[in-house]
């Protein structure tokens, strides 16, 4: 495989079964759309943790509307459900490339990558996982956009 391929995936590993319409709606429930998201370097898993898709989502899309500039920024989520001012991962700009840098390395790979690239696979993930949350909860994004506490 490529290693110089990347990609970003994600797998829901919560659901709003038990929850009410109003419970849906309840902002303090933005943690519980929760699944495991997994950035890949050529054929290695780089980074896998449970996060709040939600609010990776959010963050992910002021992000991305902000790059649309010349000026790109350095993107770091940071997530608030740990204590620690350290981001889970960081996307760093260097000259034409990002340095990816994550809080725990599940396998080596090589971290500075095309900044197309990078940003390419994180245009997918964020299209792609705006329809899924609103499919697999039950839910409409824009409701939770005004409301959400970062």
């Amino acid at each position: 495989m490529d290693m110089n391929s990347f990609s970003v995936n994600y797998r829901f590993t919560s659901n709003f079964n038990r929850l009410s319409f109003s419970e849906r709606m309840d902002v303090a429930n933005l943690y519980l759309i929760e699944g495991i998201l997994v950035i890949k370097i050529g054929d290695k898993v780089y980074f896998e943790e449970d996060v709040a898709l939600l609010e990776f989502w959010i963050l992910l899309d002021r992000w991305l509307k902000n790059i649309e500039s010349e000026n790109i920024r350095a993107f770091r989520y940071y997530t608030l459900e740990m204590d620690d001012n350290i981001p889970l991962f960081s996307l760093i700009p260097y000259q034409d490339k990002f340095l990816i840098e994550v809080i725990e390395v599940k396998e080596m790979a090589a971290n500075l990558l095309p900044q197309d690239k990078v940003i390419e696979a994180f245009k997918k993930v964020h299209s792609h996982l705006y329809n899924d949350i609103q499919n697999h909860y039950g839910i409409y994004i824009d409701d939770y956009l005004d409301k959400v506490p970062f």
